[in-house]
């Protein structure tokens, strides 16, 4: 009597309605994993009928034997095959080749891609003659295997051009020197750092400035330096290794004109540490630009400006000049120019950033910035339309907690028409704030609605849950500044690039006043007209309404920034269509 048939057929008969509820009923799929040759017509029909099933069942079936004999049931391979690429997983390997030899031609065709990974270098070899040198050359080359893999089958084919593919999927380079003289020309060049035997082939005129430079023999490189070409000697001076004089005196040495010069030596200037060499062969290519960096004095330019007498001096303030020069790479090697910070831009062709020394809202931090504006104008730096510049100020202004949560509620509230007045008139968002200044009020007003209006009692507590509201740094204002000893910042990341010095101080003023009116509400009673205001913001009213409330509550007694700001806003919704982005992650906020 076999009790497992007679425990299945209850199984059937107590689901005989519902039979599709047995593919998740662990103990009658156990079951059936032992008794493979009980499964019947009804079973693959009603239980054993889709892939997730078959996954399952194969976790059942414990044994290499029962999973083998469950594959070779057609209905099953046939859904199995046609739905998932998950591995078949045998304990014994020798399964994966008894089922390889039972399958349909269509199935073996595919049956390499449910062999474990581990093996199936061996099932390959195995299988070579029945799968093909095409079919397993196919393989090789689409799938990752370490180079022991690659160079076992090297020798399985005669093909030059399969030969030379395989080599190709070599990472090992002193493996690859086995097999020099079958490389193509370009892998060659690549392997003679590593060819021990490398002077053999000297007179080879390809090969010739790769092997001088892989000596790195002066005599060597004396001998053939000046009869090469002006690529070749540029391949020489890119491929010594750790001899930086050699590679400077090459370069002084040789008849190159000045661009020429200036090609070759942007191919060693990483390989040069010293400021003193740096400059002296900066002095070579005479860039005014560079020498203008190099000689760390920025012109300086008239003082006529406007200043507004209002602002507190006591916030603190800096700006980062994202631009564009062609010489960036040169330029980047000084770290530093007047006051500022140099640094690489990468979001930038070419991209080189200034960053600002700390400033007070001053005579001589304002002249500093505009000469600064006025150098980059006048110097060829350039910028995209995805170019930021992003504007800090000390978070230490605000005196308490209240302070700085009143600031983040006026500008949350009316974050999407900043995005319109921290830009000059006429100008499009960059496209990239999506990416680089993604809006913050949307996601902070969830965080404290799911938390239930929390109650912050320190700076410290607020700027966290910003912290972890943000998701990163790039948030149209970012407080992860804040917790960095070095700058303890409050970033805002909505304006586009700006070097004209006018517009930029005008972004600066409007940040000044949002901070010194957040700081004066947050003293004040609730009902007071400054109140009102701010909470106006937080209505459901047309946009024009809300830039009506925040320009009054910034500007009551400056007619001119009124202005500045309001046209700003008239002319930039209208050049900019398309506001879907920032409507959608914007939204009122409550504290």
């Amino acid at each position: 009597m076999n009790i497992d048939k007679i425990k299945l057929n209850y199984y059937l008969s107590i689901n005989k309605k519902h039979l599709y509820k047995l593919k998740h009923d662990s103990h009658f799929l156990k079951l059936l994993g032992k008794n493979i040759n009980l499964i019947n017509d009804t079973i693959l029909d009603n239980v054993l009928n889709d892939i997730n099933s078959i996954i399952n069942f194969l976790l059942y079936a414990r044994t290499d034997e029962n999973k083998y004999n469950f594959l070779l049931i057609p209905k099953i391979r046939q859904i199995f095959f046609n739905n998932t690429y998950q591995d078949i997983f045998f304990s014994d390997n020798s399964y994966y080749d008894k089922l390889y030899l039972k399958l349909s031609d269509k199935e073996k065709d595919k049956f390499y891609l449910y062999v474990k990974v581990n093996y199936l270098p061996t099932f390959l070899k195995n299988n070579f003659d029945i799968l093909g040198k095409e079919k397993v050359f196919y393989i090789l080359m689409n799938c990752l295997f370490n180079d022991e893999v690659y160079e076992m089958f090297l020798s399985m084919f005669e093909c030059k051009i399969k030969i030379k593919g395989l080599l190709l999927k070599i990472k090992d380079y002193n493996v690859k020197c086995k097999y020099f003289d079958i490389l193509p020309i370009f892998e060659q060049k690549r392997c003679i750092p590593y060819l021990s035997n490398r002077l053999d082939y000297i007179n080879n005129k390809e090969l010739l400035p790769y092997i001088i430079a892989a000596e790195g023999k002066e005599e060597l490189i004396f001998k053939y330096y000046n009869d090469l070409s002006y690529t070749d000697k540029v391949t020489v001076l890119e491929n010594i290794n750790n001899d930086s004089d050699l590679q400077i005196y090459l370069l002084n040495h040789s008849d190159f004109d000045k661009k020429e010069y200036l090609y070759a030596l942007r191919v060693i200037l990483g390989n040069i540490h010293n400021p003193k060499t740096i400059a002296n062969l900066y002095k070579k290519i005479n860039i005014n630009v560079v020498n203008k960096v190099q000689s760390d004095s920025m012109p300086n330019t008239d003082d006529n400006f406007y200043m507004d007498s209002n602002i507190d001096k006591k916030i603190k303030f800096g700006v980062e000049l994202e631009c564009s020069n062609m010489y960036n790479d040169l330029l980047l090697r000084f770290k530093k120019f007047d006051k500022w910070n140099i640094v690489s831009e990468e979001s930038v062709k070419n991209g080189i950033e200034f960053t600002s020394p700390i400033y007070h809202y001053d005579k001589e931090s304002l002249q500093n910035l505009k000469d600064m504006c006025t150098f980059l104008n006048n110097n060829g730096f350039n910028y995209s339309a995805e170019a930021a510049g992003h504007i800090h100020f000390d978070v230490h202004i605000f005196n308490n907690v209240k302070e700085l949560m009143t600031f983040y509620k006026i500008f949350c509230n009316v974050e999407d028409i900043l995005y319109l007045i921290f830009n000059r008139p006429n100008t499009v968002i960059r496209s990239n704030i999506n990416t680089y200044a993604i809006p913050l009020s949307k996601r902070l007003n969830r965080n404290i609605v799911n938390s239930f209006h929390p109650k912050f009692s320190s700076v410290e507590q607020f700027s966290s849950f910003v912290h972890y509201c943000q998701y990163g740094r790039h948030s149209s204002i970012n407080i992860n500044n804040v917790f960095e000893n070095s700058k303890n910042t409050i970033e805002i990341r909505i304006p586009n690039i700006e070097m004209n010095f006018e517009y930029l101080h005008e972004n600066i003023m409007f940040i000044c006043h949002l901070i010194m009116i957040s700081k004066k509400i947050s003293n004040e009673d609730k009902y007071s007209k400054n109140n009102i205001l701010v909470n106006l913001l937080t209505v459901d009213m047309p946009i024009e309404k809300r830039k009506d409330c925040i320009l009054k509550l910034l500007f009551s007694d400056n007619a001119y920034l009124y202005n500045i700001f309001n046209y700003r806003f008239k002319r930039n919704i209208i050049v900019n269509k398309d506001l879907s982005f920032i409507k959608e992650n914007t939204s009122h906020l409550t504290f």
